[in-house]
């Protein structure tokens, strides 16, 4: 309802650009937020930038509509949030990433105004790029794929976003549910191009001994990681992974558990002493070269660091839901915890089983971090199906 009064108060009629008529040397980016590069989705934005203008040969342009939790329409409620929004951001022209400068525009914190949407549809028109790619699923991104053919990158791999843009990218395939929620768009299955959701992942900063990290010499570690432990982490999950404690492993948290610490000691008991618990570290690569297994709790996120898992030859067990499970495929995937639990224990005692797993562990994270590849087959399918049409 919301779009269709946007697309009413607009009072213009909006009709696809020709392909013919397009610059096929330019593309749109746009993107809900921009903050610094430790943020996740400005690094893929700008690594998305980055790859079009090196790798693909085209000229692009980048949009921050700040469509996350903007000022604009503002609806009273205790404890009000606001996306965050750089000021000094307002008056760049581009931005330099990497060795490469990417045109630049950002809009302001009372975005979008009618009015706004009106000057960025006339940018449109003046512009005529050949494509839009956007990591922002918001209404200004479903009105403006009515001039241009709009490619929706979802920033969570397993979510299929909800948008009225042409396409959409998800990391795996997709299932009756997905078919019910694109039916409800007017969408079909042929809007969703399926592609690896690759990334560059942080550079590790140094290399330390277990000594040094106050890890136990001999034995074999499984870890969690993750930012929201506290929520993530249920009793049922731990009592599956107690029997691999039991049998010797050591289990290490990577992020906040303070809130379940009790939970965690009355599930272990007797081996609270095989926990390890640092809390959030700036380098979890340096933890990983000392790591053997990675549990994952059944959680929506979670998938970068998956991939920084199986980059350390770390082997990866998840049930089907989620993004690591998006991650990582169907060679690491367990029905439910106490399966989770059966394939560790044979893994913690099968050396040769263990190798090929491992094995296979770094070759998806290779692919999952061949970032020019993955990228570059998705734009050509865009392309693909824009030019059917």
């Amino acid at each position: 309802q919301v779009y269709y009064r946007y697309l009413g108060e607009l009072g213009c009629e909006l009709k696809k650009i020709p392909v013919a008529e397009r610059k096929k040397d330019l593309v749109l980016m746009l993107t809900g937020q921009l903050l610094g590069i430790q943020h996740g989705p400005t690094k893929t934005i700008l690594d998305r930038c980055k790859i079009i203008k090196q790798n693909l040969g085209k000229n692009v342009l980048l949009i921050n509509l700040a469509t996350i939790l903007p000022f604009e329409h503002i609806v009273p409620m205790y404890e009000l949030n606001f996306g965050s929004h750089i000021d000094k951001y307002d008056t760049l022209e581009s931005i330099s990433y990497d060795g490469v400068d990417i045109p630049f525009v950002q809009m302001g914190h009372h975005f979008p105004t009618i009015e706004e949407i009106r000057g960025l549809i006339d940018l449109v028109d003046e512009f005529k790029p050949y494509q839009i790619v956007t990591l922002d699923d918001s209404i200004v991104t479903d009105i403006l794929s009515k001039k241009i053919d709009t490619l929706v990158i979802s920033l969570t791999p397993s979510e299929l976003r909800r948008t009225y843009a042409d396409y959409l990218q998800i990391g795996r395939p997709i299932n009756d549910n997905d078919r019910d929620k694109l039916a409800r768009r007017g969408k079909t299955e042929n809007n969703v191009i399926t592609g690896i959701f690759s990334s560059r992942l942080a550079a590790q900063k140094s290399v330390k001994s277990r000594k040094e990290l106050l890890l136990p010499e001999d034995a074999k570690i499984g870890v969690v990681i993750g930012g929201r432990l506290n929520f993530e982490i249920t009793e049922e999950f731990l009592r599956a992974i107690r029997r691999n404690v039991e049998s010797g492993m050591y289990l290490l948290f990577l992020g906040d558990v303070s809130d379940i610490t009790d939970m965690i000691d009355d599930v272990m008991e007797d081996f609270v002493d095989r926990i390890i618990s640092p809390g959030m570290v700036d380098d979890t690569l340096m933890y990983l070269d000392h790591c053997y297994l990675y549990f994952n709790p059944i959680r929506r996120g979670g998938g970068t660091s998956s991939v920084e898992a199986m980059s350390k030859g770390v082997v990866p067990l998840a049930t089907s839901y989620g993004d690591v499970y998006t991650n990582i495929g169907d060679d690491f995937l367990v029905s439910d915890y106490n399966e989770m639990s059966d394939v560790a224990d044979r893994l913690l005692r099968d050396d040769e089983f263990y190798a090929e797993k491992s094995q296979k562990a770094r070759e998806r994270a290779n692919r999952m971090l061949d970032s020019v590849n993955a990228f570059k087959q998705v734009m050509d399918e865009f392309e693909n199906r824009m030019l059917k049409q």
